[in-house]
């Protein structure tokens, strides 16, 4: 191609390709046609799309272009691999660990389109054609839904389970509601996120049962709750007291927490911290004083010492073991109801009364010898594993310890969802939909529940969805 015309690069380009190429202007310098770039040393029009790969193969075949050891690009583009087919078994394994990497890490669906990436792919794996941002849109919305479906038959299986729940606001002032789900396989608890819903409505009571028994309706599980754990505020406790079959757990970390704040306002503990904050304001202040404090501080020895005593698990243990003791006469033991026993440790439809008192004679003799067991289950053991060998010999009770120990104490596994969730939605990405950050959430909750997590991934494989 003789022709001569003027070629003017990308404005605020920084990658070294654009020396060579630039798109084609009129006399008043205005680019004619932005999805076509020329060639400068050949002038064949290239396609343009937003990124650099079409220029990169013209310039290594391009016939014009001869080799010189002071250029700097042609060694990147030496022996270039042909690209693979998006059905290669070798595409489709990277495709997946690339919707794994998004979604483990949390990471903005748009980081696969972000210049840095694509270069750093280019040269990592330059046969692979890195697939388009709706594309992986289109494979976490897949695999969200196929995971949901998993979980949903999964938990057709659990007996019990225990929720938590509670509320948080975006950057973007959207109010959420989330709900984690913890039960018990094979002696080993789990926690799955089941949803982040938004709630635009008011935090009613009602607004709040209303939500909370559409997410355990849609999860099949509205009669296998045995607890839900929240914190204490009165729109929280309202709601869950007012659901049947139903048990409140309040938050024990809120509660110590309020213990505290409530102490703090102790007129002699008010004292005694500004005494402190006045102490610790000296020595801050003087870079002297801070000095002879550490050389006072490594004299005393002995406090270290007291330190390491008065953290001894063993003595903090015993600490609290006498404090039992002490009171134990506040503490009243209750025999367990005879319904529950029925409902829970009695595997049967059939209401003789012949055959429920001989199985009944049977569940209280063995709920008998539990309780009188001498032995002590070790501190570094637990009580879970401790059922995991005994379930056999304890048939009837571990139906019991499976629901009760399912309970988790706190509802820290919500708080630790909506640090994730703030990670999701920073200030440069407030503008995520409900419906995606759900779908992010619920899938991370997946991948850490499943290190392996090859199942579910395999399964988009077969489906050939890529």
């Amino acid at each position: 191609m003789s022709e001569n015309f003027k070629l003017v690069p990308l404005s605020g380009a920084r990658s070294n390709i654009w020396q060579h190429f630039g798109f084609k202007v009129n006399e008043k310098g205005i680019i004619l046609n932005k999805n076509q770039v020329f060639c400068k040393k050949c002038k064949c029009a290239v396609g343009y799309s937003g990124n650099t790969t079409n220029f990169k193969s013209h310039f290594q075949q391009c016939t014009s272009t001869k080799p010189s050891t002071s250029n700097t690009l042609i060694p990147y583009f030496k022996q270039t691999p042909s690209k693979l087919s998006n059905k290669t078994k070798r595409a489709k394994e990277l495709t997946k660990s690339l919707v794994k990497f998004v979604i483990k890490d949390l990471r903005p669906l748009s980081i696969i389109e972000g210049e840095g990436f694509l270069e750093f792919m280019e040269i990592a794996v330059p046969e692979y054609s890195v697939p388009s941002k709706q594309t992986v849109t289109r494979l976490v919305e897949q695999t969200a839904l196929n995971e949901r479906e998993n979980l949903k038959c999964f938990l057709k299986n659990i007996s019990h389970v225990c929720i938590t729940i509670d509320f948080w606001t975006s950057l973007a002032n959207h109010s959420y509601l989330g709900v984690t789900c913890h039960y018990l396989e094979k002696w080993c608890l789990r926690t799955r996120i089941l949803e982040t819903v938004e709630v635009p409505e008011s935090h009613t009571s009602i607004n709040i049962v209303n939500n909370l028994k559409s997410i355990l309706k849609f999860w099949n599980i509205e009669n296998k709750v045995s607890a839900v754990v929240c914190d204490n505020a009165a729109n929280m406790v309202k709601a869950i007291n007012s659901m049947d079959q139903t048990y409140l757990v309040r938050c024990t970390a809120h509660s110590i927490q309020l213990s505290i704040n409530a102490g703090l306002q102790n007129d002699m503990v008010k004292e005694i911290i500004n005494k402190l904050r006045k102490i610790v304001g000296h020595f801050n202040r003087s870079a002297s004083a801070q000095n002879e404090l550490e050389d006072e501080q490594e004299k005393c020895i002995r406090w270290r010492k007291l330190h390491d005593r008065v953290n001894s698990t063993p003595i903090t243990l015993t600490l609290i073991s006498e404090s039992i003791l002490e009171n134990e006469e506040h503490f009243e033991t209750h025999s367990p109801p005879r319904k529950k026993l029925r409902s829970l440790m009695i595997n049967t439809d059939d209401d003789d009364e012949d055959d429920y008192s001989v199985t009944q004679s049977a569940t209280m003799k063995q709920l008998e010898e539990y309780k009188n067991l001498k032995i002590k289950v070790p501190y570094d053991q637990g009580p879970l594993n401790w059922w995991k060998e005994n379930e056999s010999k304890y048939s009837a009770v571990s139906l019991l310890a499976k629901k009760y120990l399912s309970i988790v104490a706190t509802s820290v596994p919500c708080e630790r969802l909506f640090s994730e969730a703030g990670t999701i939605i920073p200030k440069k990405r407030n503008r995520l939909s409900p419906e995606r950050l759900n779908q992010l959430l619920f899938l991370n909750s997946y991948f850490k529940s499943n290190p392996s997590s090859e199942t579910l991934m395999e399964k988009l494989l077969e489906e050939e969805i890529f």
